[in-house]
């Protein structure tokens, strides 16, 4: 089949092939602007994918797992609470450390704000360390502490993620098979069970950026991506079954939790920790998805990205993606360099990237770029100069983000907020749980244990009890047939009620 992509006024041009007996998608074929576009999820942090997945589309708002519930405490967050006064935005609007291979993709979805940096007035004359700095009207530390700082746009040389000319064959469940000879020979229509072409119809698709949008959502949620993506339109949610990760413990970072448990069903009805447990759960929005399925053994369970993410892996990058560095940007996800004075306890490390300013004396171009084809610090000519530069920190970024010392409360499907007797007991209230029916429990959780709220949080709502689940003790059997008995005799009494009133 010939490559079937192009560029139309309102989006990318794409042909699907479609069992006409079951109507599900069997592949698309699809180049580089749509491939790029589906690759670039992997690079979105988790805090972006809360707030996308939250927008309208044509299958409107949808949950991931706690996602939604840990980012919307996080925005009802008073600044009164948090390290920095810009620590809230930086979490609710998290830069992804892979802007530059994103920014000028065709249908591009995040709407986070380009990273803005600012240099010193003096340029030419300045002895202080080549700083782009992330603060506004900042003063340079050079000779005269009245300079200010200027704002410098940056200039991007990559462009996506796969080579220009690339054409692939994307399965229902986003498995990226490159559109060759050596891979989709005859025995692809075999292993997708096509006796011939009587059973299956071709149907071409415009996908414009809200079709993007519906797709990141499809692709978190269900197994059959691109049947509920183009025919069903709306995602076939799973019911997953949770599995706990198998990672050693080797961190000597360590956090002391109180549980609340319920006695009758063994589950958490909340947490209670100090300012390096909000911490570790802020830090979620901060993780790249690519970054998360990494360190979760690529296996998140997460709708479709397993697989996408494994086709990647499995891509020569020498063939098919512009670099191996753009490889490395989709398999081994990092944090954006804001982040990286954040003691993490989940091991997913920073990005760190080299910019390079032109100038000639007192006048030079406002913009920057990651140009890689220079070989020195600093390269000069008649016509002007090239310098390197690394991108400062925000001062006190390493403090983390919340304040301390106090408390902290986060429910089972990770509502965080600042600890407080009298929230607890409206929670308890709030649910009808008797007071006799709780125990309180300590435990220390460390890397596995966080690993495993965070794998819970992407595809439960109950990340906490799913996540400790191994530190809890064991409910006695009786007690939970009890319990169920219980509900399924309020459940009966409230259809009874609803007949009468009929």
């Amino acid at each position: 089949m010939a490559t079937t992509t192009g560029q139309t006024e309102k989006g990318v041009s794409l042909k699907l092939l479609v069992n006409k007996d079951t109507n599900k998608v069997l592949f698309a074929e699809a180049g580089k602007d749509f491939v790029d576009v589906l690759f670039s999820f992997l690079t979105l942090p988790l805090g972006t994918i809360a707030r996308l997945v939250e927008k309208k589309s044509s299958m409107g708002p949808v949950s991931v797992g706690c996602l939604n519930k840990l980012y919307g405490s996080l925005r009802e967050f008073d600044k009164e609470y948090t390290i920095m006064e810009t620590t809230k935005e930086m979490l609710l609007q998290p830069k992804n450390s892979s802007e530059n291979y994103c920014s000028n993709l065709k249908l591009n979805i995040d709407d986070t704000q380009p990273t803005k940096f600012f240099l010193c007035t003096m340029i030419n004359g300045c002895s202080y360390p080549r700083y782009l700095n992330l603060s506004t009207n900042k003063k340079c530390g050079c000779v005269s502490y009245s300079n200010h700082t200027r704002s410098v746009s940056l200039k991007y040389s990559c462009n996506g993620f796969v080579k220009d000319g690339s054409s692939f064959v994307i399965t229902d469940n986003l498995v990226v098979i490159p559109n060759s000879v050596q891979f989709t020979s005859l025995g692809l229509l075999q292993d997708l069970e096509i006796n011939g072409s009587s059973s299956v119809k071709e149907l071409t698709v415009t996908v414009t950026k809200d079709k993007v949008l519906d797709m990141l959502k499809c692709s978190l949620l269900s197994k059959t991506t691109l049947t509920d993506l183009f025919i069903r339109n709306k995602p076939s949610l799973e019911n997953y079954k949770y599995f706990s990760c198998h990672q050693e413990n080797n961190c000597n970072i360590q956090i002391n939790v109180k549980l609340v448990i319920r006695k009758s069903d063994g589950k958490i009805l909340y947490a209670q920790g100090e300012k390096d447990f909000a911490d570790l759960l802020l830090g979620f929005l901060s993780f790249p998805l690519g970054g998360v399925v990494r360190v979760l053994g690529e296996n998140c369970f997460v709708g479709n990205i397993d697989s996408l993410y494994k086709s990647i892996v499995d891509l020569d990058e020498t063939k098919y993606l512009t670099s191996k560095d753009a490889k490395n940007r989709l398999v081994d996800c990092r944090l954006a360099a804001v982040f990286q004075s954040i003691k993490h306890i989940v091991p997913i490390d920073y990005s760190r990237m080299d910019y390079y300013c032109f100038y000639q004396g007192e006048n030079y171009e406002q913009s920057v770029g990651n140009h890689k084809f220079f070989v020195s610090d600093v390269y000069r000519s008649d016509w002007g100069k090239y310098e390197l530069f690394q991108a400062e920190l925000p001062k006190g970024s390493y403090e983390g983000y919340v304040k301390g010392p106090r408390a902290y409360m986060a429910t089972d499907d990770l509502v965080l907020t600042p600890w407080s007797p009298i929230s607890a007991l409206q929670l308890i209230n709030q649910l009808q749980i008797p007071l006799n029916d709780l125990q309180e429990m300590h435990v220390t959780i460390g890397v596995k244990e966080c690993l495993s709220v965070l794998k819970a949080s992407l595809i439960s709502t109950s990340a906490l009890t799913n996540g400790l689940c191994h530190l809890l003790p064991k409910v006695k059997e009786e007690n939970v047939k009890s319990k169920l008995k219980v509900e399924v005799k309020e459940e009966l009494n409230i259809k009874q009620r609803l007949r009468k009133r009929v």
